[in-house]
């Protein structure tokens, strides 16, 4: 399973946050920011850029969603890995797929929600499969 020292959780949810946040936590991550909207996250990755290994991102939020804030990220050439935490339509998720893969992103896949351990286990070591 990669190292993820610093992560970043983007979800309007406060409670998959608490959840992502204990996960990431219990896979060795040290540091963990989170954020409710691609608007914050904006903030917090342009304070921590290179820091950054690994955006959980949700696609339904207020301010700036899921699909603008990959946008943002191809926009500032984020090298870290991506992967999709959101309940969803299957079709928006695969097209923010193909979006962030359009844009030469790192994005691992995505996990519907609410997230679970086994889950995230499977996303974060299938590193580069969808």
């Amino acid at each position: 399973m990669p190292s993820y020292e610093t992560v970043l959780i983007v979800d309007d949810d406060p409670i998959t946050r608490q959840l992502l946040e204990a996960y990431a936590h219990g896979i060795g991550t040290q540091h963990v920011m989170q954020a409710a909207d691609g608007v914050e996250a904006i903030g917090i990755l342009d304070q921590h850029s290179g820091d950054i290994k690994l955006i959980f991102c949700d696609l339904e939020m207020p301010e700036m969603n899921g699909i603008e804030l990959l946008g943002q990220l191809h926009a500032r050439a984020f090298t870290g890995a991506i992967a999709i935490v959101s309940g969803a339509h299957r079709s928006i998720v695969e097209s923010a797929a193909k979006l962030a893969s359009l844009h030469g992103l790192n994005f691992l896949g995505r996990v519907s929600k609410p997230p679970t351990k086994a889950t995230l286990d499977q996303l974060i070591g299938a590193s580069g499969q969808y």
